[in-house]
């Protein structure tokens, strides 16, 4: 299954984060919604319109929105780039990992690594954790299956929708998202 539709925010050009940066719930930028690694690649919303000095922006992986401070972002202009020589393979065209199959004993390896880990050196969870080792439940499921070369959203609702579901626990299999809640309301996400 792809990724959902893209929004469209004000400024269609994509730009790169050279570092970690926080994602907040609104412009107040006091309640984390998520993390961003350096290298992940987001949109403006609203490029000069600042709201109590944060913008809006939008993560092209998983197409998260949230709000950042706007000092922890720096747009510089395109750069000019001369090719010296011409070569045949720069770079290769792969494909799309989305609607693949995961190696399951990959991605539950890695979470319990991490788990084991964390456990050992007694780090905490964090909400809206999505780097190591401070993970939230849905970005622990997101990194293990992202490190298995798989794209599933971001938060634990979204990624029930996107699962396809068991209609038997007995028919689960490692790998699967496990999710707690009631019917209407996913609250935690946990691997099989």
């Amino acid at each position: 299954m792809a990724p959902p539709p893209e929004p469209e925010p004000k400024n269609g050009r994509w730009h790169q984060l050279l570092n970690f940066v926080a994602l907040y719930d609104s412009p107040k930028c006091d309640t984390l919604a998520t993390e961003a690694t350096s290298g992940r690649w987001f949109r403006l919303f609203e490029k000069d319109d600042h709201h109590d000095g944060a913008v809006e922006i939008l993560l092209r992986e998983d197409y998260y929105r949230g709000w950042v401070e706007a000092s922890s972002l720096f747009i510089h202009d395109d750069a000019h780039v001369s090719i010296q020589k011409e070569h045949d393979d720069l770079f290769a065209i792969v494909d799309d990992a989305t609607g693949g199959v995961v190696d399951a004993k990959e991605a539950v390896g890695w979470v319990l690594r991490e788990v084991s880990r964390a456990r050992d050196d007694g780090t905490a969870y964090v909400w809206g954790g999505t780097m190591g080792p401070c993970f939230d439940c849905s970005g622990l499921t997101q990194g293990a299956f992202r490190d298995a070369g798989t794209w599933i959203p971001r938060d634990a609702y979204q990624q029930r929708a996107f699962a396809t579901p068991v209609t038997d626990v007995r028919d689960a299999m490692p790998g699967d998202l496990l999710f707690f809640g009631d019917s209407d309301a996913v609250e935690d996400v946990g691997a099989f």
